[in-house]
């Protein structure tokens, strides 16, 4: 029995900018900073979830990715922090001086 491919989607830059700019406007509180986040730097969500603002160096425009948040049955008090699945998953994250403007609001 052949296994049915699913289609993956992906936003083109215009329809990015669009969806970003109607977080902004018609969002949730955070939805904006959220969203740019895992556009602009390939986080999982997990990882995002998991930050802490030691994680954060804004003089050097990094985050560090040590961790991931784990929910397997979406119940917001049960949760494990976990290191990420793979090695390689462990690593500093770049961010421009827009991004560190972001995460210091």
């Amino acid at each position: 029995m052949e296994k049915k491919r699913e289609e993956i989607f992906f936003f083109e830059r215009e329809d990015l900018a669009h969806f970003l700019k109607l977080t902004q406007t018609n969002g949730l509180e955070m939805g904006n900073l959220v969203f740019t986040v895992l556009a602009y730097t390939g986080l999982r969500i997990g990882e995002l979830l998991a930050l802490n603002w030691t994680d954060f160096y804004d003089e050097l425009g990094s985050i560090r990715i040590t961790k991931t948040l784990y929910n397997s049955n979406n119940h917001i008090k049960k949760y494990q922090l976990l290191t990420p699945k793979t090695k390689g998953s462990v690593r500093t994250i770049r961010i421009d001086e827009i991004f560190v403007g972001l995460l210091r609001k």
